[in-house]
C-alpha cells in the first residue's frame, strides 16, 4: 500500500464530565516529527499521545492540537469567588473614595468584572479517566488521516504506474533503435570516406570496420539499458510491496536518472538522445 504522507484527520473523545477533541495535519518531512499543543493540565499525557502516533506514522511532519471542554455540571462546581482579591479591591475603592470625599456605597457587582476575582478548580478527574476519553479521541484523529493519506496514495500510485511504464516503454524502443545505428553510422562513414576518395574502390573494408567497432564500443549502452530494466523492476516490486518504500523509491529513481543521463551523453543518435 502506498501511503501520502499528507493528511488531516479529527477525532473525538469523552467520558462522562470531560470530552477532547483532537485534530491532526501531516506532510512531508524526512524524519519523524511529532508537535503537539494540548491544555497545560494534561502535558504529562503529551508522551503517550507520541507513542499512539508513532504506532500509525513512522515519518512525516505532524502537528496535533488537542482541546478540552468540561462538562456545564462540573463546570459549575468548579467556579468559586476569590474572597481574598475582592476584599483587596473593595478596600482599595473604599480609600480612594475616602481620600476624593466621595459619598457612597461601592458597586460590589463592579469587583466581579475585575481580573482574579472568578476562578475555577482543577477538574477533579483522574487520569485514567482523562486518558480514556483523550485516547479515544486521538486515535479517531488518526483513523482518519490515515483513511486521508491512503486515499491520496492510490492516486499517486495511478500516476507514478504510468510515468514507470512510460520509462520502460521508451526503453524498449531505445534498445531496438540502439541496434540499428551501428548499420546507420556504418553507412554514413562509408559515404564520407567515398566522397573524399577519388576512387571508391581504394577504400579498406577492414579499416571501415575497425572505425565501427570503436565507435560501437564507445557508445554501447548496452549495459545501461540492462540496469534500466532492473531498477524498472525493483521500483514496481518495491511499488507493492507492504514495507515503507518512500527512501527506497527515491533511491531507485536517482539509480535511473544516472543511467539515463549516461545513455544520453554516450549516444551519438538524436533519436536516442
Amino acid at each position: 500500500m502506498v501511503l501520502s504522507m499528507t493528511g488531516y484527520g479529527k477525532g473525538t473523545g469523552s467520558d462522562e464530565d470531560i470530552s477532547f477533541q483532537t485534530e491532526i495535519r501531516s506532510v512531508n518531512h524526512r524524519y519523524n516529527d511529532i508537535r503537539i499543543r494540548l491544555p497545560v493540565s494534561n502535558i504529562i499525557l503529551e508522551e503517550k499521545i507520541k507513542g499512539l502516533v508513532r504506532d500509525k506514522i513512522s515519518r512525516g511532519k505532524v502537528d496535533i492540537h488537542i482541546t478540552m471542554e468540561i462538562s456545564k455540571k462540573l463546570k459549575e462546581k468548579l467556579i468559586y469567588v476569590d474572597s481574598t482579591v475582592i476584599r483587596a479591591y473593595y478596600n482599595a475603592v473604599e480609600e480612594l473614595m475616602s481620600e476624593l470625599g466621595i459619598e457612597g456605597k461601592t458597586d460590589l457587582s463592579f469587583l466581579f468584572t475585575l481580573p482574579e476575582t472568578i476562578k475555577t478548580h482543577e477538574p477533579p478527574l483522574e487520569e485514567d479517566e482523562i486518558w480514556h476519553a483523550l485516547e479515544i479521541s486521538v486515535n479517531e484523529a488518526l483513523e482518519s488521516l490515515l483513511e486521508m493519506r491512503e486515499r491520496e496514495g492510490l492516486e499517486l500510485k495511478k500516476d507514478i504506474v504510468i510515468r514507470i511504464d512510460k520509462i520502460s516503454k521508451i526503453t524498449e524502443e531505445i534498445n531496438k533503435r540502439a541496434y540499428l545505428v551501428v548499420d546507420y553510422y556504418r553507412e554514413r562513414l562509408k559515404s564520407k570516406i567515398e566522397e573524399i576518395l577519388e576512387n571508391p574502390s581504394e577504400l579498406n573494408s577492414e579499416r571501415l570496420e575497425t572505425e565501427v567497432a570503436i565507435m560501437t564500443d564507445k557508445s554501447d549502452i548496452t549495459e545501461e539499458i540492462t540496469r534500466i530494466y532492473s531498477h524498472i523492476r525493483q521500483f514496481n516490486g518495491t511499488l507493492n510491496s507492504g514495507e515503507p518504500k518512500g527512501r527506497k523509491l527515491d533511491f531507485i529513481i536517482q539509480e535511473l536518472n544516472r543511467e539515463i543521463n549516461t545513455i544520453g551523453s554516450k549516444s551519438n543518435d538524436v533519436k536516442i538522445s
